[in-house]
């Protein structure tokens, strides 16, 4: 069985992965890359490791925002690190909007289902390894 993936969207990691998995990001490697930010320290601001007893500095969040902002309008840094201001996050990934993200604003688009179980939809072509870091995310039970 595999791990389940709890995002806890209390901690400024939670809302930090929330935020890049409704961007419509796999990874926190692809994140990084394709916004310029070290992968590494970008890895560890999103497992909420310390870093060297800081966490995510201001300006880093603001910079994460900035990068997340045309996917997700209205998010901040002070959301990422306090959850202070409107949540940005479709309602699917925890946020507070009625509809799903559009296929046009992402490659996802995803919905509650009643007894806890999720639909998914992917608008675009996925190779086996994003599937499977998709599944990990979600929660997968291995059972493909």
């Amino acid at each position: 069985m595999a791990r389940r993936a709890h995002i806890d969207l209390q901690t400024p990691e939670g809302r930090l992965q929330s935020a890049r998995q409704a961007a419509g990001y796999l990874t926190a490697a692809e994140f990084a890359d394709k916004n310029g930010f070290n992968v590494t320290s970008y890895q560890t601001h999103e497992r909420g490791k310390e870093n060297k007893g800081r966490g995510i500095r201001r300006t880093k969040a603001e910079e994460y925002a900035s990068a997340l902002a045309e996917q997700l309008p209205g998010i901040s840094g002070d959301w990422i690190l306090y959850g202070k201001g409107p949540n940005p996050l479709p309602q699917s990934a925890g946020g507070g909007t009625s509809e799903p993200k559009s296929p046009e604003s992402g490659p996802f688009n995803a919905r509650q289902l009643d007894g806890g179980k999720m639909w998914l939809s992917i608008s675009q072509e996925v190779t086996y390894a994003q599937f499977l870091e998709i599944a990990r995310i979600l929660g997968d039970d291995g059972d493909h």
